[in-house]
This record gives structure tokens, sequence and C-alpha cells, in this order.
């Protein structure tokens, strides 16, 4: 690292992005998606740096400020690359799209019918090619990786309890099993095998009684709350790792959903609006401060309570301000589809991604990895770009019929993405308050 002295050149970096907010500056290089937030007289210090500027004349520009700690902020502005100092910039380059950071997963349809009649569900009926545990092994990695069933009711699968039972033997231990269910039904024999076998169970619980049922429906017309709720409360007893996957109808839900799971034992979950497609870009600005008031809300129970609550979508996108790793693969360009992510259809066939499926996009894998932040047209130009990596094609396909576009939910990572930088700077505790660690 070069040590600066008064001869020293200063150049800045074109094309950064700033936001100001009351005295201070937040300053975001695109490029690396490195971010800081300057405050004081180092604000005017940051604006008025003029291109191949010596130290020293800096030094002269800024006379109140003591040149040891100009060098400190030069120095702290090279780290972040928002300099070059003698035409260098930091030496240390990071690849924030290697995948090999993410955890595979391949979500796999066994073709099993539902048990619930959940208005707009498209399933109907399914076919099966009866498939096993050895096709599964084959379309997965030779590394450890997840298996997610998915898809209708997996439990009303007869063939469930011996697939799960020969991928636990024969997959030694390079496989994490889960199961994503409503938990209707759920016997004791089941039970024991999800225990045995270590299946984590994700359940589809949308929160409280008077939330859950009015999406939730069993085949009588009832809600499904109670019965849901009772598998849960059986995989518990069993000390079954659960979660929950929940879709709420509006953002003002988002509290009440999250204090009914901690009410209930929960440590985790994944909480969705049910029609997002529908919303506008004012919508998707207030989906994104109900996530800020629920930052606020299991921030405060976190550093209190002897466990944390893992809110999932805030966590990625926390850990993707935080470190230079990408992990989450629904936010990597290119998709991660087809190379560490994979679905497994009733028809035993394997897709790039199930999303893509269910929304009828026809992309392959040579398509998905073309579509990168640099592809997309809004994206290109957007200081977040490597950071939101243009979102979900799944989702760009069923809002503009291509996969070539932005994700739908662009005016929800514009809003949130500088609010948590400006969070995480008057707070640097958020991370590890909401579960994140990237040491």
């Amino acid at each position: 690292m070069p040590e600066i002295q008064d001869s020293t050149l200063i150049d800045k970096k074109e094309n950064l992005a700033t936001y100001r907010r009351d005295e201070r500056m937040l300053v975001i290089d695109p490029d690396s998606s490195s971010w800081q937030v300057l405050s004081g007289d180092f604000v005017q210090v940051f604006s008025r740096l003029r291109r191949g500027q010596p130290f020293s004349s800096l030094v002269s520009d800024h006379t109140g400020l003591n040149p040891d700690g100009l060098r400190f902020f030069i120095d702290d502005l090279f780290k972040h690359g928002f300099v070059r100092l003698n035409g260098r910039y930091f030496p240390e380059k990071i690849n924030i799209w290697d995948n090999r950071h993410i955890m595979p997963t391949l979500t796999v349809d066994l073709g099993s019918p539902c048990s619930l009649l959940c208005p707009g569900c498209k399933r109907g009926d399914v076919k099966t090619s009866g498939f096993g545990a050895d096709e599964i092994l084959h379309a997965g990695w030779d590394s450890v990786y997840n298996i997610i069933f998915g898809g209708g009711e997996p439990l009303l699968n007869p063939a469930l309890p011996g697939i799960i039972k020969d991928l636990y033997n024969k997959a030694d231990g390079r496989v994490r099993l889960l199961i994503q269910t409503g938990g209707i039904p759920l016997e004791e024999d089941m039970l024991e095998i999800l225990a045995c076998c270590r299946v984590n169970m994700i359940f589809r619980l949308d929160g409280p009684l008077e939330i859950h049922d009015r999406r939730r429906i069993l085949p009588d017309g009832s809600g499904s709350f109670l019965k849901t709720r009772e598998a849960l409360q059986k995989a518990k007893d069993r000390r079954i790792e659960v979660g929950a996957m929940s879709q709420i109808q509006s953002p003002d839900e988002l509290i009440p959903v999250l204090e009914y799971f901690i009410s209930e034992g929960l440590t985790q979950a994944a909480i969705s609006l049910a029609t997002p497609g529908e919303l506008r870009e004012a919508a998707w600005e207030e989906w994104g401060k109900a996530q800020i008031k629920a930052l606020e809300y299991l921030k405060h129970k976190n550093e209190t309570d002897s466990s944390i609550f893992h809110l999932y979508d805030l966590k990625h996108l926390i850990r993707g301000l935080i470190s230079p790793q990408r992990v989450y693969p629904c936010r990597f360009s290119p998709c991660a589809a087809g190379s560490r992510v994979k679905y497994m259809g009733a028809d035993g066939r394997v897709y790039p991604c199930r999303e893509l499926i269910e929304c009828g996009a026809s992309a392959d894998k040579d398509e998905l990895a073309s579509r990168t932040v640099d592809s997309l047209p809004r994206c290109r130009r957007c200081a977040f770009r490597n950071i939101c990596a243009g979102g979900c094609p799944a989702r760009a396909y069923s809002e503009y019929g291509t996969i070539m576009r932005e994700d739908a939910s662009c005016a929800y990572m514009r809003y949130m993405i500088p609010e948590l930088m400006w969070l995480i700077y008057e707070n640097p505790g958020i991370p590890a308050a909401m579960g994140v660690n990237v040491s």
C-alpha cells in the first residue's frame, strides 16, 4: 500500500454515485458495490477533490483540517476504491460473482396432489414419472447441497418415505433434506422418518388464523390454520428444525406475522407479498418501508432475547451490503439457475428453475447465462447493480414477457439498498443483530 506523501497524486474515480442526507454523503462505487458514508468537513473535501491533485494541494485547500487526519481519510477512500494514488487503485480485487460461494439447491416435485385449494393456484392435476432417489441424486452435485421437496403437498405422496430414507442412506452425508409442506396430513410414522433422517420442515404458514385462513383453504371450504399449527407443534416436539414460508396480502401484515411467529417459538421465515406482479412502484416502496420497520423490530427483539429470528430476504440483502461474496442465488449475475440451482419436475426432467417453468418462460441455460447486470438496459446504469444483480428473471418475465429486463421489484431495491446503508452506518451492530456473520 503506497504511503501518502505530499507529492502523491490523488484521482477521484469517475461515475461514483452520491446521495446527500442532512450534512452527510453516501458514496457508492457501482462497479465494486463498495460504499461509505462521509460526514462533517470530509463531505466538502471529497466533493472538491480534483483530478491529479497532489496531497500537498489538498492540505492547502483545507487549512482547518489536520494533515494526518486528511491522510487517514484519503487512505480510507483508497481502500474503498474511490480514489487512485499515483495512478493505482487498491490492489485487492474480488470476483463478487463467483458462484462457488452459493450452496447448490435442487428442488424436487414428486407430482403430489395438494391438500389445499388456495385462490390463484394453478397446479391442477400433475402426472409423475415415478422417479426415485437414484434419479434425484444423479440430478444433483458431487459437493454438499440442499434437496427441497416442494410442489403440491409432498406428504400426500406414498413414495416420499422410501425416497427420503434412500436419499439419507445413499448420499453419504452430502445432502441436506428439506420439505415444503402445509403439514396436512402429518402422521406419526412420517414424523419418525423425518426426525431420523434429519429432514428440515418449512411450513406454509402465513401467520395467525385471521391471516392464514384467508388463502389456505381446505376442500370443505374451511381454513387450514389449526391443522397446520398442530403439525408444526408435532414437528417441534420431535426436535425437527422448522421454519415458515409465508405470503401476505399487505405490507401492514408483516409485523403482526413476525410477532405471531416469535410467539410460536419459530426462529426463521421467508415472507413475501402474495401478488408481487400486481404491485406498482409506490406499492413496492411501501413494502420496503414495512421491511425497515421489521428490521427495527427484529433488531430490538434479537438483541434482548437469547435467540435470533432470521428473516431471510432481509438477511440476504444485509449480507450483500457488508460482504463482497454473493451467496444468494436469486440475486446473482448471471442467475444461478441451471448452475447452482436446479428443478426436477414431476416428469423427471431437470430444468434450470422452478419459477421459470411456472411463469411460462422457455429460457435455457445459455440464455440465462447471457442475462447479466451489464446486459440489462436499466441495470447497467444503476448504482446498485452489483448488489441487486437485476433480480429474478422469472419475475422479469412475468411482468414484461422477457427475462432480459430488470426484476419487477426494482423500486423496492432502489428504496431498500441506500436506506439499509444509512442504517448500518448509524448502527454497525445491525448485521450481527440480524444473524449476519461474514467472518
